[in-house]
């Protein structure tokens, strides 16, 4: 009874643990609708596609992997935006996944005539999923004269099965804008996650899910035809967890004329405490692809051997349609 009660005390505190924070993103200038609703719709262009990948942690145990693809489409209604996102995240020896499927919309005010400044409010419905796979885990009566054998059946059947939770969430968030030209402009952004801070039990225990707040700009600031440099900045805080990051990419431009865009970016990085981070990327015609590295720094390097994560974002982007073109016949005309 005592060793079952442990166990379901330790459970209860690993998963309470998992969802203490939301899953992150290094680029999240490369990942806008997970960054914050308001950004959805909200790009020089008319769709936007785009996926993400991050695998974390793999020198410390099962590596925690958060994955997603998103789609938007902008003025889908005069000054509204629409979009679609699917994330996945998975973590731990348990398999414990958190999927996401969300609505994001958006609604954007003209705060000059040209609209080049404007204010854009965000809402995004969420359907939530997570699973534990009990069965994944092991006990002590599984170890044979202080060895671990895991073919030794365990007596703790109760365990050996999934767990499902499923529920409702919301996130909002609010994003000013002030851009010149593609190669010019500040942005800046507060996003509000978990509004509803939903709750889920295991063993019959109650969870909370807690708000996450971000504050989040980023802006592009052109130095001559061919070079560029865009800085960043990201404060979010969750429960009693937060995190600070900041960093600039170095962008040289190659081709500079309309929708041939082409250039490479190279920047460093930095998240307060916890990792060093190195970034490169391209953007080629409608494609933008990004990578990064982080470098742990934080009391977990020595069982992490200063690796932390890296990550990958792609992005395809559509400027405009070209409208059908009617083909007419002429037909002679006789006197």
């Amino acid at each position: 009874m005592v060793r079952k009660l442990v166990i379901y005390i330790a459970f209860f505190f690993f998963v309470i643990g998992l969802r203490a924070q939301d899953a992150r993103f290094t680029q999240f200038f490369n990942d806008p609708l997970y960054t914050n609703p308001a950004l959805t719709g909200n790009f020089l262009g008319k769709y936007r596609f785009g996926a993400h990948y991050r695998h974390q942690w793999a020198s410390v145990t099962r590596a925690f992997q958060t994955g997603g693809v998103s789609a938007d489409i902008a003025n889908i209604l005069p000054s509204t935006g629409l979009g679609l996102m699917i994330y996945n995240d998975l973590a731990g020896d348990g398999d414990y996944s958190n999927t996401q499927i969300s609505v994001p919309l958006s609604y954007t005010f003209k705060l000059s005539s040209d609209s080049t400044q404007r204010l854009t409010l965000g809402a995004q419905p969420v359907f939530q999923f997570q699973q534990l796979n009990f069965g994944d885990f092991f006990f002590d009566d599984q170890y044979d004269n202080g060895s671990f054998n895991p073919n030794i059946p365990t007596a703790e059947t109760g365990f050996l099965q999934y767990e499902t939770q499923r529920f409702f969430n919301l996130h909002a968030g609010a994003v000013y804008t002030s851009q010149k030209s593609k190669r010019e402009y500040f942005q800046a952004g507060l996003a509000v996650h978990n509004a509803l801070e939903p709750e889920n039990s295991w063993f019959g225990q109650t969870a909370q899910v807690n708000m996450r707040y971000s504050v989040h700009g980023n802006a592009a600031i052109r130095f001559s035809q061919g070079f560029n440099v865009n800085p960043g900045i990201r404060y979010m805080r969750q429960g009693p967890h937060q995190e600070i990051m900041g960093g600039a990419n170095l962008a040289f431009h190659f081709n500079d004329s309309p929708f041939k865009n082409k250039s490479i970016e190279v920047g460093p990085w930095y998240r307060h405490n916890d990792a060093a981070i190195l970034y490169a990327g391209a953007h080629i015609e409608r494609w933008k692809i990004g990578l990064s590295y982080d470098i742990n720094i934080s009391s977990l390097e020595r069982a992490s051997n200063n690796r932390g994560a890296w990550e990958v974002a792609l992005l395809y982007t559509i400027e405009y349609i070209k409208p059908d073109r009617k083909k007419f016949k002429n037909c002679p005309t006789f006197l």
